[in-house]
């Protein structure tokens, strides 16, 4: 919907004090007719019938070009000075309307359970709906951290293998190394982690 702006003193300005009623009556039912559809002020020819049912309508006309409020253009209509008339331009009625359209959409797209144009400061659904499909991401993205391992011992004695089990006195350990090894040397079990300084190393073959 559009409005058209009158000023308190709309009747009283000097412009129009000196133009007939008929001439008055019609500059507001122009300014109705150019607010309505956008014109910019625009009155086409085949307008002027429509909006007015004074008796002599081309002679108002004249009457408001005389005071300078109607300009007469080259395809046989006529331009009002919107500037003068403090009246919306077209480009902001046409974007004032658009976000009214955009916020009604949303409103019925929200009120169906639909959030995808909400704005997260006002729907605590979006912040949910958000913070949901993180925790599924970081937990399907997330990989389980690799075990430390410390500095194995000897066979029997708390070494482990690099599995992070325990190995046996009789070298085994997991099912990841599931043949045991033929003897308790570090040198005969190539998965055993051990340090240079520990005991299962001073047996390890040269």
């Amino acid at each position: 919907m559009t409005w058209t702006r009158l000023s308190d003193n709309f009747n009283t300005r000097p412009d129009l004090l000196t133009v007939s009623r008929t001439a008055r009556l019609l500059h507001v039912e122009a300014l109705v007719y150019c607010n309505q559809h956008l014109t910019d002020g625009a009155v086409p020819r085949a307008a002027l019938l429509r909006i007015t049912d004074a008796a002599d309508p081309h002679g108002a006309v004249a009457e408001l070009e005389g005071v300078g409020l109607w300009r007469a253009l080259d395809d046989g209509g006529w331009q009002i000075h919107w500037e003068a008339e403090d009246q919306e331009p077209a480009s902001k009625v046409r974007k004032r309307q658009s976000l009214a359209n955009e916020r009604q959409q949303r409103q019925r797209q929200h009120r169906s359970g639909d959030h995808s144009m909400c704005n997260p400061r006002y729907c605590r659904s979006v912040t949910r709906d958000a913070v949901r499909d993180d925790s599924r991401d970081a937990s399907r993205d997330a990989t389980p951290p690799r075990p430390a391992l410390p500095n194995p011992k000897e066979l029997g004695r708390g070494a482990r293998c690099s599995q992070g089990s325990l190995i046996a006195g009789d070298g085994w350990c997991c099912s990841e190394h599931s043949t045991p090894a033929s003897s308790t040397t570090a040198g005969d079990l190539p998965h055993l982690v051990v340090d240079d300084d520990s005991p299962a190393a001073e047996a390890r073959p040269a």
